[in-house]
């Protein structure tokens, strides 16, 4: 397990003091280090309940989810950059991408890496660019879109695809990563 970070560390003290207490943790670092506090902050702050990413993991808002394992799912943005733009999240709620413990940061970043060359290949895109912003939900995410040159990774780019699009994209994604069996 590893140790909140500061800035979550010291919100979430501030948050709930009298339970931390009951449980007899007088002191910061005490609450924040014992296995007892950490698996409960995981398990309260796994769903928000305003987080759009965290309805589609719990699926009250359906999508069409292209690969996923126990961890990350990946599905298609609605308003890609460029045709085939990708965003993997986390299954767990968490803001942003340095928040998360360093074995699932490193699962991120073999996920898109073994989704990369199926969705370059399915998309003939010369490249495929990543990027990580979170600035549009306040929910870890990786952006895996196919680019040909410099500019395409341009946010102004986006635009809102149709459901007929998205899913004849999800269907060439689809067979590729069939193909390549990544789990």
């Amino acid at each position: 397990m590893t140790l909140l970070g500061w800035r979550n560390w010291q919100t979430h003290w501030l948050q709930v003091p009298a339970i931390a207490r009951s449980w007899g943790f007088n002191s910061p670092l005490q609450h924040s280090t014992s296995p007892l506090y950490t698996e409960t902050h995981r398990r309260q702050h796994s769903f928000m309940a305003d987080c759009i990413f965290c309805k589609i993991i719990a699926k009250q808002v359906p999508k069409r989810i292209l690969w996923e394992n126990d961890h990350f799912l990946a599905f298609l943005d609605l308003t890609p950059v460029q045709p085939g733009h990708l965003l993997i999240i986390p299954k767990e709620h968490i803001e942003t991408v340095f928040d998360m413990p360093d074995g699932l940061y490193e699962e991120l970043f073999n996920a898109a890496k073994a989704l990369s060359t199926p969705l370059q290949k399915a998309m003939k895109s010369v490249r495929v660019g990543m990027v990580i912003e979170g600035f549009g939900v306040p929910h870890t995410h990786l952006h895996l879109v196919p680019i040909n040159k410099s500019h395409d990774l341009d946010s102004g780019n986006a635009r809102p695809a149709s459901p007929e699009e998205l899913d004849a994209i999800a269907d060439k994604i689809e067979k590729q990563i069939a193909d390549r069996k990544i789990k």
